[in-house]
């Protein structure tokens, strides 16, 4: 098999559809056929792919624009991720200078400065957005008076290379840590920030997620292995901490390079792997798991579970995209598939 072909990086081409006897022709063709695969992955990337394939190709492969409606809960994340990062650099910075440290005042002002009201789409969205910020800050703020750690680095940037054993490329895994801290024993902590549903202890314990952060903060970032790493729910003022040994994070390393080069490799609506499109025949038993194959454990480390995408949505979208169908369209074509949500929704609302 030419090289590039099922390997990463590369390319993906349709070769045929066995089970609905489709073949592309004309300039959708040529979008089908040929198409350039991420030279980088990322934990939202990898994590996309596990919930729906479709959407991973939508939009890391062939790059579709998502969609342009404003996610709420996004933009609600977003803010106060930003709002956090400030109050901590200040803190830090007000700490060198010999000054007092911020107030709860500070770190509100910093919250308003970045509320845009235009990001929840509508007032009565807003609304209920806008009540929740006080528990939300009063936790955040209450949290850090408590806290003897100390926040080194927030939003930390890295590129994980990953090196396989048999020759080929190396996986690139990019992506940025909300905030580093040192403990007071002098090891480090790895914390992500969260504004959404609370995880369960299982959860943090095997989060892929966070094992890729460890991995960055021992491999990529010269910190060495972190004492612990964090899940911090910041409006149920919830710490979910855990461990990864070296032993842990090899095996996490070898998993995701694993992942990385599947995903590169079945991405594409290839026939012999339309099971990411649905699975099955016309006549299937509807909707099935989208990238289990008997023998296999794919969620075994982030616990995740895959998307269950009805194979008439996807082949209605891919005939489009075959055919030259403008992006938008195409996505209107899958309104209601993927459990009844709309393509572009993604993973970003989950920060």
């Amino acid at each position: 098999m030419p090289a590039g072909r099922d390997s990463f990086p590369g390319t993906i081409r349709l070769i045929r559809t066995r089970n609905f006897g489709y073949r592309p022709s004309g300039a959708g063709a040529n979008l089908l056929q040929v198409a350039p695969l991420p030279r980088t992955h990322s934990y939202s990337s990898l994590s996309t792919y596990e919930r729906c394939p479709l959407q991973y190709a939508f939009h890391y492969v062939y790059r579709m624009p998502p969609r342009e409606e404003p996610v709420a809960a996004f933009t609600f994340g977003s803010t106060a991720h930003e709002a956090f990062e400030a109050f901590t650099k200040d803190r830090r910075e007000r700490t060198a200078r010999g000054d007092a440290p911020p107030s709860r005042e500070d770190l509100e002002r910093e919250f308003r400065a970045r509320w845009s009201p235009t990001g929840f789409g509508d007032k009565t969205t807003e609304d209920g957005y806008q009540r929740r910020v006080a528990t939300l800050l009063d936790n955040f703020w209450e949290g850090e008076v408590r806290s003897l750690s100390e926040a080194l680095r927030e939003e930390e940037p890295f590129a994980l290379t990953l090196a396989p054993d048999d020759g080929s490329a190396p996986v690139v895994i990019t992506g940025s840590i909300d905030r580093i801290d040192r403990l007071p024993s002098g090891g480090i902590e790895i914390v992500d920030y969260k504004t959404g549903r609370v995880s369960s202890q299982k959860g943090v314990d095997e989060s892929l997620q966070l094992s890729i952060y460890a991995l960055a903060c021992r491999d990529a970032l010269g910190l060495g292995t972190p004492e612990r790493v964090t899940l911090y729910f910041t409006e149920s003022a919830l710490r979910l901490s855990t461990t990864r040994t070296d032993e842990q994070l090899d095996l996490a390393r070898a998993d995701v390079r694993r992942r990385s080069k599947t995903g590169a490799s079945r991405s594409s609506p290839r026939g012999r792997d339309l099971e990411w499109l649905g699975g099955g025949s016309a006549r299937s038993r509807g909707p099935t798991r989208a990238v289990d194959k008997p023998g296999t454990r794919p969620h075994a480390v982030s616990g995740a579970q895959p998307r269950r995408v009805p194979a008439e949505w996807c082949r209605s979208a891919v005939s489009a995209m075959a055919n030259g169908v403008a992006a938008s369209q195409t996505r209107r074509t899958l309104r209601g598939g993927c459990d009844g949500r709309r393509w572009g929704n993604g993973a970003g609302a989950a920060r």
